[in-house]
């Protein structure tokens, strides 16, 4: 099946002027009739696409979706931790604010450009134009979306800019908003429900982010208030109803795979990539990676697999290796988010699992990869490859009860900056070597199990507070979530007094934990909101957060670069 990334890419991106870079010069090899041909045109939305790896699965998405929030904090390494300690360093000259800023504008313009010369494509049934339009608006619709959420009011151009700009207005974020829900119905209404090639945009992904955009502005003081939450509602459920995506029944299969042979019974090793296959009907949108050598040549792979994991090569038996991943160490989970997870159908440790997206999600046991002398515990002997060397598990394990094992235990209470659980869901031991930083795993940026939980979120916020409505669609996922061993897939069923933002909130991390929305979510709300759980639940943030981090700073650069004012986000 064809890929959409990658046609032209170069040519494309570098003939086409950023919004308000005010730096890039247009190259003058390419004539601006080059885009209204059929091969120009291909080009060019291929191009508008590939800009989402320019964000997505680099260091910076990571950085500034999931640190600083209550369910992620910092690991040992890296040089940006500021932006989870909130302070004087996350300001408008750090690079990590200007990355997504002319990522998106870049995407912007080569979407407009293409919509620019829609009437003047020719040699292309006319079918296709119309379809190739409406997927490049629903595109812009996201990067506008992305900005407004992260600076918001930004400037809006909705024609091509073909050479150097000096003048940038701020729109109110209530405009901005307007324009994404613009570019959003319109590709929801124009276009397929399917389509040839693996990764286009469909109606459906539209409409998944056409409830995102609704149940964001309905929060807003200039937004719709209960008509935004019932509009968020009623295409979220349409998604879930009568679209064609379906909720996988093992939740591990998403990103990992059953466990690897040499790993625990009960999943907690390593992802197992061997057979496994990420574009299933649950996925409604991803960016698209690859292993092939070409993605390798460019450095635009996955990263993920790097910034999540834990220190483990230093222990007997062990030593770095692809499937238990290069570990930079740059993200832990916060006790709060550890301890999400009903975990067990009864005792701790004593009872068979029972929510399974735990274990999927995460890796607490490392296991030996060669053989060595001196383990923890009990040992102090031979280890063969294939013996477990380390466990973490998400409750306290008594000292006399980990003298009676042969491997080390460290307890949530000995979680520190370089131990900690992995996440597994981005480990890729598909790439070519260990050295190799790009890996190839798709991103998912819509998939089902969250179509739900926007649903749930609206039905509840939604000024009548239907709570059972919300139960109801949150007990779908709870119930792919349970272990089918047990026989009851009622096990983790909520009732509608269980339902409150908080608790949403929480579900959200119990699915969807580490897959880049979590600052999104907890500034959704509203800067009090996400101001509370931060100082609630992040030790290291909550000496210094306060409302005004709910927006990031405008990009020096582009400050400096304006002739006309461009006023910085308050408290910055």
């Amino acid at each position: 099946m064809r890929r959409i990334f990658g046609i032209f890419l170069g040519l494309v991106v570098v003939g086409v002027v950023a919004c308000v870079d005010l730096e890039e010069k247009l190259v003058g090899v390419l004539t601006t009739d080059y885009y209204s041909t059929p091969t120009g045109v291909d080009a060019a939305v291929s191009a508008t696409y590939s800009v989402l790896r320019n964000f997505w699965g680099r260091e910076q998405s990571e950085a500034l979706t999931q640190m600083g929030t209550d369910t992620w904090t910092n690991g040992d390494q890296g040089g940006y931790k500021y932006i989870n300690f909130y302070d004087a360093g996350l300001n408008s000259s750090s690079d990590w604010f200007r990355y997504p800023w002319e990522s998106f504008y870049q995407g912007i313009n080569t979407a407009n450009a293409v919509i620019d010369r829609g009437d003047s494509i020719t040699g292309v049934d006319p079918a296709i134009v119309e379809s190739r339009i409406a997927e490049v608006r629903f595109l812009r619709g996201l990067y506008y979306f992305w900005l407004v959420q992260m600076y918001g009011g930004v400037h809006v151009s909705l024609t091509e800019n073909k050479g150097v700009l000096t003048e940038a207005t701020r729109q109110d974020p209530d405009s901005v908003y307007k324009v994404i829900i613009s570019d959003l119905q319109h590709a929801v209404d124009n276009l397929p429900e399917t389509q040839p090639d693996y990764g286009r945009a469909t109606k459906w992904a539209a409409e998944h982010f056409l409830a995102k955009v609704y149940l964001t502005r309905a929060y807003k003081s200039y937004g719709g208030g209960a008509a935004d939450f019932n509009m968020a509602a009623q295409l979220a459920e349409d998604v879930i109803n009568n679209g064609p995506h379906s909720l996988v029944p093992d939740f591990a299969s998403l990103f990992c795979g059953p466990p690897a042979p040499e790993a625990p019974a009960d999943g907690t090793g390593y992802c197992n990539l061997n057979g496994w296959t990420e574009r299933t009907d649950e996925i409604i949108f991803s960016v698209q990676e690859s292993w092939d050598e070409a993605q390798f040549a460019d450095n635009t792979g996955n990263g993920l697999h790097l910034w999540f994991l834990s220190f483990y090569d230093d222990l007997p038996g062990t030593t770095r290796n692809l499937n238990d991943g290069r570990a930079w160490r740059r993200l832990r989970p916060t006790p709060h988010a550890i301890g999400l997870w009903q975990r067990w159908s009864g005792a701790p440790g004593n009872s068979p699992v029972l929510d399974t997206r735990y274990d999927a999600s995460f890796q607490s046991v490392w296991i030996a990869v060669r053989e060595g002398t001196g383990g923890s515990g009990t040992s102090g002997g031979p280890i063969a490859i294939g013996d477990t060397v380390r466990w973490d598990p998400p409750y306290e394990v008594s000292d006399a009860e980990k003298l009676t094992h042969p491997y080390r235990i460290v307890n949530p209470s000995e979680y520190d900056e370089f131990r900690y659980p992995s996440l597994k869901k981005w480990q890729d031991n598909q790439r070519p070597n260990f050295n190799e930083t790009d890996g190839g795993k798709d991103i998912p940026l819509a998939r089902l199990g969250e179509t739900y939980l926007i649903a749930a979120e609206a039905e509840y916020a939604d000024g009548s507070g239907d709570a059972a409505a919300a139960a109801a669609l949150i007990n779908v996922i709870r119930q792919r979530a349970v272990n089918p061993d047990l026989g009851n897939p009622n096990l983790l069923d909520i009732t509608a007094g269980d339902v409150d933002l908080d608790f949403i909130m929480d579900e959200r991390e119990r699915e969807l934990t580490g897959e880049l929305n979590r600052w999104f979510d907890l500034v959704r709300p509203g800067p009090a909101y996400f101001v509370a759980r931060v100082q609630a639940y992040n030790a290291q943030a909550a000496a210094l957060v306060d409302a005004h981090f709910a927006l990031r700073p405008i990009p020096q650069s582009q400050l400096d670069l304006v002739s006309t004012p461009f006023p910085q986000n308050p408290g910055y």
